[in-house]
C-alpha cells in the first residue's frame, strides 16, 4: 500500500488570476478555499503527494521584482 502526504500552500497575490493556479506533474491537487478582495486574492492550495517525494517546485513572476521565481518545498 503507497501512502501520500498532503501539502496545503496558502497564497496570496495582488492583481493576479489564482483561480488558474495549478501546479504540473501532480495528480491530485487543486484549490480548497478562494477569497477576492478587489484587487488582491487568498487561496489554499492542497497536493497530495507520494510519502517517497520529498520536494516539488513551481515557477511564477513577481511583478515588484519583474522577474520569474523559482519557489521550492523541501
Amino acid at each position: 500500500m503507497q501512502k501520500n502526504v498532503m501539502t496545503v500552500l496558502e497564497i496570496e497575490a495582488t492583481e493576479a488570476n489564482l483561480k488558474d493556479f495549478k501546479l504540473k506533474g501532480i495528480t491530485k491537487s487543486g484549490i480548497d478555499s478562494f477569497s477576492d478582495n478587489g484587487s488582491s486574492q487568498k487561496i489554499y492550495y492542497y497536493a497530495i503527494l507520494p510519502n517517497y517525494q520529498k520536494n516539488f517546485e513551481f515557477t511564477y513572476f513577481d511583478l515588484r521584482a519583474i522577474n520569474l521565481l523559482k519557489f521550492r518545498f523541501q
